[in-house]
């Protein structure tokens, strides 16, 4: 017969297995039905970083999510997912992904790191780009996998950098309810993020203002007013925007503070809950990391405050 000694070392045991499954990496999740985990990786392009230990992914055909769970007694059920930078052109997904999903944790909250294909400059008015799909569908299916990863359904935010910062906007300025009637169950939930966060983000399209290789790459290099129009994320803010925490640098080099400035704004016009932290730093692409923006980078202290702010902290 089991003693009392014995059932209480293997209930420990079952209980230390699951919750280090729990705060393990998860292995990448195909966010489409009809892809699967043995197409993963198969054409992508790993380029090598100036940093040392860094690189960057292109070429992605099946687009994933790693989650990035923190550990039971401190999570809270919020969850945000991460849209890593790279104009369009490639993905940085450690600087601009692990590393702030990981951050996430620590604070109580799960990181889902998306992995997206990207645009092929043949966008056409009405269509969204292989990214803004990839985003919209990552919300829904986090969304519907809320009881498997213990999550609170309507605290589920995205965050993104730089161009990854475009695909976080669009994807919360241009969310749909979904469908009802489609066949995916997937599908019928809604895209609408519960909050966004946006990091040295590229939001305009407009020549002057944006980007020019993230719009190149999205919308090509001949728009039509129309795609300009449709794919600035300033021009689509609407009461149901959701609340936004905004943080970018005055001389940022590569995308122009007035990016920001003008999402900021139409938030503010639309009577959307925002804020903002402008840092007087000339730098771009730091992340997290303090040894690349020793102030810029104290951002995600701002963020905590915001998030707990709102309630979004809150213990499940």
């Amino acid at each position: 017969m089991m003693t009392r000694v014995s059932a209480f070392l293997i209930a420990a045991v079952l209980l230390l297995t699951t919750v280090t499954a729990r705060c393990a990496e998860q292995p990448p999740i195909p966010i489409w039905p009809h892809q699967s985990a043995a197409d993963i990786g198969a054409s992508e392009k790993i380029i090598p970083l100036q940093t040392k230990g860094d690189f960057a992914v292109t070429s992605i055909t099946v687009p994933t999510l790693r989650a990035f769970l923190p550990k039971p007694a401190k999570a809270t059920g919020a969850a945000v997912i991460i849209c890593p930078g790279g104009a369009y052109l490639r993905e940085v997904p450690v600087k601009e992904g692990e590393e702030v999903a990981r951050w996430l944790n620590s604070i109580g909250v799960a990181g889902f790191v998306l992995k997206y294909r990207l645009p092929d400059c043949k966008v056409e008015a009405g269509l969204d780009p292989f990214p803004q799909q990839d985003a919209k569908r990552a919300m829904r299916l986090v969304r519907s996998q809320a009881a498997r990863f213990g999550l609170d359904p309507s605290r589920i935010g995205i965050m993104g950098f730089s161009a990854g910062g475009h695909l976080a906007a669009s994807v919360g300025v241009m969310f749909d309810d979904g469908r009802p009637d489609a066949a995916d169950p997937v599908e019928r939930l809604s895209c609408r993020p519960d909050f966004l966060v946006l990091v040295y983000p590229v939001i305009s399209m407009e020549p002057g203002v944006t980007h020019a290789n993230s719009r190149y790459r999205l919308i090509g290099a001949n728009p039509s007013p129309d795609l300009v129009w449709e794919f600035s994320a300033d021009r689509q803010v609407t009461p149901r925007t959701p609340p936004t925490f905004l943080t970018s640098s005055t001389d940022d080099p590569v995308v122009p503070i007035e990016n920001s400035i003008r999402f900021i704004s139409a938030l503010h016009a639309a009577g959307v809950p925002a804020e903002a932290h402008f840092y007087d730093f000339n730098q771009h692409g730091y992340g997290t990391r303090a040894s690349l923006a020793p102030i810029a980078s104290t951002w995600p202290a701002r963020l905590h405050d915001w998030l707990r702010g709102r309630g979004l902290l809150n213990m499940k």
